[in-house]
């Protein structure tokens, strides 16, 4: 109840307000009241709730100010502020109070004393005071740390423990019972040293408490090479990432065991995980003679083979297993052991020399031991002879190829009045026999004299007798001809070569080879492609802001090296090396890029950055840091980190620094193999660095490491320049369009290469059993449809279905997978049960034909579960790397779905997932009547995304931006000439013309090309590719196809087909256009009559 009593004067209100009030013995609030405010007290003053006593009352000038209550209370109780609050306050003849309870404090004028001056003024004096409360309170600040619910009581218990890890006075800790947080006040400049503090210490807690709950077990029995192999893996690391993070190991070699601790629950899965890794480092060992076991125990050995792995991108070790001459390998992942396997065996080789009696002599010779001996140490090779008629050389294949070539000119040149002239290859020996017939004719007749005769043995190899100087002449000359041999090897992309070829190749390769006096070795290779005409079509969605213009940004070096600069933000790069400037204490914390790269990597970056134990780096030099798990947002496989110097400290000496350290960093990205390196404008910050300088020397460093090592990995010098950096920009603008204006300075730009691997010689292939019937792009995914066998696919994986108890027995599907593959699959997928419906497992294949199964765990035939099983196994495709997948028609047998409920949930899970490096998903069918409602549904999607009427750019864009439909397969040769050096410039074009004569351009003339979308005519390129023909739009209203006349009549037919739907819908559309004309549309409001 409240009661509002007026009065006259305030005098009466004064008298009211300082005397207790009692009603029938109870005391009543008595409040002041401004009525026309609504409030006891004005509106911007917080007042307490009194419920007993009387409300202060100030006679003097006084105002409340809002403050936060935890600052004001560890100010004026723990922090030894509150006296210097207090003391400037009394400077103004101020005091302050407050309580706990409330979140304001009531500031008084002190006037005892002391007359008030008659100028006093008392906004000014609030004002100052006010200033003086802000200024000290805003230097404080609070942070709540969340604490986990298991460890809260065990973090109150040793909280006074906590607070003492701060100095006195500075820091307060309150808890928040509720919350389960801590709230921590202090002062922000102290706020990021104690929350690392506090989380530290929180993180202890947490980790002795995990400690009492551990499960310890002992693992014996394991060999010491492959305890030692998991010891330089990092197994424990790979553990945390696959079983469990919390799993801890140590490695006691002397005991033959691991000691594993993981909590409650996990230790079946990390031991079964070890004991899987321990199967696959037996399955995956190689038998290697002992010679190559000990060129391996060498230190230059195992960085050989160490570098071939970095080469090949591989997180993979090795280790010698002696007592049984094997090599023994374990990767990151499974893959990596066996890629590892694979390099190891490709890289270290056995060259054998074929040897003949009249050779003996020669082997026994010092002179034959010494040469030997000096190989073995210059080439880190082993030299033995292998049995009556061989001799071999161990080593990697590099080294291998040298010495076994060297070896086998000096046996020529040994032999006396008998030699044999052995060939380096059979291409050398073909040649020889077909091109060099005259020459050895007149080299005979020429040493007639010494009584030469040079003749062919059956192995192919040359014999000639004579006297020894003649036979020593030959010997020479056959050398010399041979080392006149050279190779040029051509990458050749023309619309129609690969059916040509197939067709007309012996005759075609033969009449070149001898037109040219060469021969001519073709490879077909398949592998991605990047149409210019699809990045020209969907780099213009973009908006201007972020075209990119590759005239004014770009030079390309004489060596195909790519120069970029950019305005950007250098932390936010996408590349394989990113280069961040720091100082020499290697602090992240100091300078505008390191503090960039601190906040984008996160601890993960300061983590690898503390392991590599170095804390400092003088001028000039780098540190790599490798980041296995990309650090927080970073896009990039390394970090360099470099230290420059200031510009202060001479023009001559800063430069030479600064030239050294962009050496420094292109060597780092070369040593890793990646294949481009971004950089900030270095040195221009708190170094000083003249900006034209600094720019001036970066770039003309990327030119010369682009001329003096062109075979470097590197492809793209990008530099990064921050958007405000208008000094850095206008330096780098004048210098790019320097190179623009000196035409001996300007180099053509290059097409995107090609990236792929060679195919190897075409085999023949059966014809396959399986219907095709449909197949679509998504994005840059080939989607197709056929009959046949699940068992019998050879991708790199298929999808299974399975139930909750994990039994392949089960269903259909999976028992006749497990019949093929075998019950090793069974065994290995047992071991994860239980498993939750709506999840994946991955198992090996064993004897089907794909490398992996991806097994959906299903509880139900519902189709938006089903739909979420198969997104699941399409993301865990992607997540392994997988580029070929199979799919059953899921849910088309026991899960009771209908034809058409399959086919929309398998075909539309398809839209709805990031496939990453998937590029073909097959869809394999059995029965008939599936098949069809498949193919129809494709079908339907495919003219959905083909000819979409109304389509535009700005839909492309929508639906996956520029790079999703810029990749496709296509095929190349390469085309290795063999021969004279002087006709191999010949040979090339020679082949080339004769297939453009075969394979002259086709035009298809309609005005409706003209109206074609940009996705109709980016289906017609892929189209294209495929039947190896070229296709062109660049004439108005025509489309120029190129290639082998059958396929050009394939592809003409698949163009006819895309222009009549255009027709049919462009002519739906003026129908449509033509009825709305006799539609009037008016709008009608619910109130209208």
């Amino acid at each position: 109840m409240r009661a509002i009593v007026y009065f006259k004067s305030e005098k009466s209100v004064k008298k009211i307000v300082d005397n207790d009030n009692f009603l029938h013995g109870t005391l009543l609030a008595v409040e002041r009241y401004y009525p026309f405010m609504g409030t006891v007290e004005p509106a911007d003053s917080k007042i307490p709730q009194y419920t007993e006593s009387k409300i202060p009352f100030c006679e003097g000038p006084y105002f409340r100010m809002v403050v936060d209550q935890d600052t004001i209370e560890f100010v004026m109780n723990k922090s030894n502020r509150g006296l210097e609050l207090q003391e400037k306050l009394s400077a103004e003849r101020a005091n302050i109070n407050w309580t706990n309870k409330d979140g304001y404090v009531l500031v008084k004028y002190y006037s005892k004393g002391h007359k008030r001056d008659d100028e006093f003024d008392e906004h000014d004096w609030e004002e100052r005071c006010r200033h003086i409360l802000s200024d000290l309170l805003d230097r404080f600040t609070s942070k709540d740390i969340s604490v986990e619910k298991e460890i809260w009581k065990q973090v109150i218990y040793e909280l006074p423990q906590i607070e003492s890890l701060f100095p006195n006075y500075s820091a307060q800790i309150k808890k928040l019972d509720d919350l389960e947080e801590l709230r921590l006040i202090c002062l922000k400049t102290d706020m990021p040293e104690f929350e690392r503090k506090l989380l530290n210490r929180i993180e202890e807690v947490k980790q002795a408490e995990l400690e009492k709950t551990l499960e310890h077990k002992t693992l014996t029995n394991f060999p010491i090479v492959i305890l030692k192999l998991m010891e330089m893996v990092g197994i424990q690391s790979i553990l945390k990432e696959n079983v469990h993070q919390d799993i801890q190991t140590r490695i006691e070699l002397a005991q033959k065991s691991i000691f594993i601790k993981t909590p409650q629950g996990q230790m079946s899965a990390a031991v079964a995980y070890l004991r899987e890794r321990e199967k696959e480092v037996k399955q995956n060992s190689t038998q290697s003679p002992p010679e190559i076991i000990g060129i391996l125990k060498t230190k230059v050995g195992k960085g050989k083979l160490n570098t071939e792995f970095k080469e090949s991108n591989l997180h993979c070790t090795f280790n010698i297993d002696e007592s049984n001459n094997k090599i023994l390998f374990l990767g990151r992942a499974p893959e990596d052991t066996v890629r590892g396997r694979k390099v190891a065996e490709a890289t270290l080789i056995t060259g054998r020399l074929h040897i003949k009696d009249r050779d003996n002599d020669i082997l026994q010779s010092d002179e034959w031991k010494q040469i030997c001996r000096n190989f073995e140490k210059r080439s880190k090779v082993r030299c033995q002879r292998g049995s009556v008629t061989e001799f071999h050389v161990f080593g990697f294949k590099k080294g291998v190829d040298e010495v076994v070539k060297a070896l086998t000119k000096f046996l020529n040149e040994k032999k006396a009045k008998e030699g044999e002239f052995r060939f380096n290859s059979p291409v050398h020996q073909r040649l020889f026999r077909e091109f060099y017939k005259d020459e050895i004719t007149k080299l005979e007749e020429s040493l007639s004299l010494h009584s030469v005769k040079i003749s062919w043995e059956e192995n192919g190899d040359m014999h000639f007798t004579g006297a020894v100087e003649g036979v020593k002449e030959v010997t020479n000359k056959l050398n010399a001809m041979q080392d006149d041999i050279t190779e040029e090897t051509c990458r050749v992309i023309l619309p129609g070569m690969r059916s040509f070829l197939a067709k007309n190749k012996e005759e075609v390769v033969g009449v070149v080879e001898k037109e040219n006096e060469c021969v001519i070795e073709i490879q077909e290779c398949m592998g991605e492609w990047q149409d210019p005409d699809d990045v020209d079509e969907t780099s213009s969605i973009s908006s201007e802001e972020e075209a990119f213009d590759e005239d004014d940004d770009t030079i390309v070096t004489q060596e195909g090296k790519k120069i970029i600069w950019k305005i950007g933000r250098i932390e936010e790069e996408e590349a394989g090396v990113l280069v961040c400037s720091v100082g020499s204490n290697l602090k992240l914390s100091i300078g505008a890029v390191a503090r960039a790269f601190n906040e984008t990597g996160g601890p993960a970056l300061q983590r690898a950055l503390t392991e590599t134990g170095i804390h400092y780096l003088d001028p000039g030099k780098v540190l790599r840091v490798h980041l296995p798990l990309k650090a927080g947002k970073l896009a990039c496989d390394h970090v360099v980190f470099c230290a420059c110097c200031p510009w202060s400290d001479g023009e001559t000496a800063a430069k030479q620094i600064l030239q050294g350290l962009m050496r420094n960093c292109f060597n780092a990205t070369s040593e890793v193999g990646c294949g481009s390196i971004a950089l900030p404008l270095i040195g221009t910050g708190n170094l000083d660095f003249p900006h034209d300088v600094a720019v001036q020397v970066m770039v003309d460093e990327a030119l010369s490491y682009s001329k003096t090592f062109p075979n470097s990995p590197i492809e793209e010098f990008r530099f990064i320049v921050y958007e405000k950096d208008q000094e850095g920009i206008s330096g780098f603008e004048d210098k790019f369009k320097h190179f623009k204006d000196d035409p001996q300075r300007t180099f053509p730009l290059q097409k995107k290469p090609f990236i792929g691997q060679l195919s190897g010689k075409r085999k023949k292939t059966p014809p396959s059993s399986e219907s095709k019937c449909a197949k679509v792009y998504i994005g840059d995914v080939l989607v197709e449809v056929v009959k046949g066998d699940i068992t019998e696919q050879r991708t790199d994986g298929i999808i299974n279905v399975v139930r909750q108890d994990m039994q392949m027995t089960t269903g259909k599907l999976s028992a006749a997978i497990l019949e093929v593959c075998g019950e090793e699959v069974q065994e290995e997928l047992s071991k994860y049960y239980p498993q939750p419906p709506g999840s994946v497992v991955t198992t090996s294949a064993g004897k089907l034909k794909v490398h992996w199964i991806i097994h959906m765990v299903v509880g139900s035939g519902k189709m938006q579960h089903l739909l979420k099983c198969i997104q699941e196994a399409l993301k865990e495709a992607r997540n392994k790397g997988l580029k070929t997948i199979s799919i059953p028609a899921i849910g088309s047998g026991g899960l009771g779905l209908s034809p058409q409920d399959s086919a929309e949930v398998v075909i539309g899970s398809l839209q709805e997932v990031n496939l990453g490096t998937v590029r073909s998903i097959r869809i394999v069918v059995v029965e008939d009547s599936v098949i069809n409602v498949y193919e129809r549904k494709l079908k339907l999607m495919k003219a959905e995304l083909c000819c979409t009427p109304g389509y535009t750019k700005l839909d492309d864009d929508e639906e996956g931006g520029a790079d999703a439909t810029s990749m496709s397969w296509c095929y190349h040769h390469n085309v290795t000439v063999y021969g004279r050096s002087k006709r191999l410039a010949e040979a090339i074009p020679s082949l080339k013309d004769k297939v453009i004569r075969e394979c002259p351009p086709t035009d298809i003339i309609e005005d409706v090309i003209e109206r074609l979308s940009s996705r109709c005519r980016r289906h017609l390129r892929r189209k294209a590719r495929e039947e190896d023909v070229g296709l062109d739009f660049s004439k108005q209203g025509t489309i120029t196809l190129t290639g082998f006349s059958t396929d050009v009549i394939k592809m003409h037919t698949e163009v006819t087909k895309v222009l009549q739907e255009q027709l049919k819908n462009e002519h739906i559309m003026e129908r449509a256009e033509m009825m709305s004309r006799n539609v009037q549309w008016c709008f009608l409001t619910a109130d209208s009559q």
